[in-house]
């Protein structure tokens, strides 16, 4: 039994040492591969120098290239020889360079509308009253939709008014102008200065002196002042002289230039301008007038 053990102690020592060198060995190589001296072959480890083998490839490359290089100029010099020369060669080559050609492309609104004004939101019940207008004017039974348009709030009239102008439907505007007028008076006049210069951009004066001869009365105050100038400026531009004419006699009947309406002297200059380009000279000296009074009243 001593004699057993005694021999497996040493079978198992032997062991130990065995698989030590072992891996010592194993790392060993493993550290040679890692720095690159030797590369794994399919038969194993095999100690090959890789920068000499590089080297050797390299040097081998260069000699064949050399080698093709003078073999290729050998042959290139014993054809020249072999062969005739010409008197003289002339090659003439045209390249022929296709223009590329380029459309016009113009971008632009499809139609005479004017721009989407920033920040203009349309109720749908507007929509819906722009929809019916143009429906009936194209069947020609517009008084057809003026029930609809009396159910409209004055903001919602408004802004159908103002979109009908943006797309130059100056007679639906009129239609709308009309509905404001009898659902929401007094009526600014700014609004019948923008039908206005519509009517006059789009060739439709004669209905300028039909709207103006709708006009029941104008009131004085500031605020009427500065759209009754742009009313004038835009009843002149369009050349319509009844209606300029009318709108005079109209501020007259309103206490124009009384104590109950004082008269403004930018409002003056402007009547008086105006009433004189469209030949109503005597009207023109009795505005002219009264503008040199009140500069007289204000030194």
């Amino acid at each position: 039994m001593a004699r057993l053990k005694q021999a497996k102690e040493e079978a198992e020592k032997e062991l130990a040492e065995y698989k030590t060198k072992t891996e010592q060995d194993f790392q060993m190589k493993l550290e040679e591969v890692q720095n690159g001296t030797y590369i794994f072959c399919l038969f194993g480890f095999r100690c090959l120098n890789v920068k000499r083998l590089e080297q050797e490839t390299h040097a081998k490359s260069e000699q064949l290239k050399n080698e093709a290089t003078r073999i290729g100029n050998d042959w290139s010099m014993a054809l020249s020889l072999s062969l005739p020369q010409p008197a003289s060669l002339t090659l003439s080559l045209s390249v022929v360079v296709p223009r590329r050609r380029f459309g016009s492309i113009r971008c632009g609104p499809r139609d005479n509308r004017g721009p989407l004004l920033k920040g203009r939101i349309l109720s749908s019940e507007a929509i819906q009253s722009i929809q019916s207008l143009k429906r009936a004017n194209r069947t020609g039974s517009l008084s057809l939709s003026l029930p609809p348009l009396r159910r409209l709030l004055k903001a919602d009239l408004l802004a159908v008014l103002r979109e009908l102008l943006r797309q130059d439907h100056c007679t639906l505007a009129v239609h709308v102008l009309s509905t404001l007028r009898s659902e929401y008076p007094p009526l600014d006049l700014t609004l019948y200065a923008e039908v206005v210069t519509a009517l006059s951009r789009n060739g439709e004066r004669d209905q300028i002196d039909r709207l103006m001869g709708e006009l029941e009365g104008i009131q004085g105050g500031y605020e009427s002042d500065k759209a009754l100038v742009k009313l004038i400026k835009a009843v002149v531009g369009a050349e319509r002289r009844e209606s300029a004419v009318r709108i005079y006699a109209m501020m007259r009947e309103s206490g124009w230039g009384s104590e109950s309406w004082e008269a403004d002297e930018y409002l003056a200059e402007v009547l008086s301008k105006g009433l004189r380009r469209l030949g109503e000279e005597d009207l023109a000296a009795e505005v002219a007038t009264q503008s040199q009074r009140l500069r007289k009243g204000g030194t």
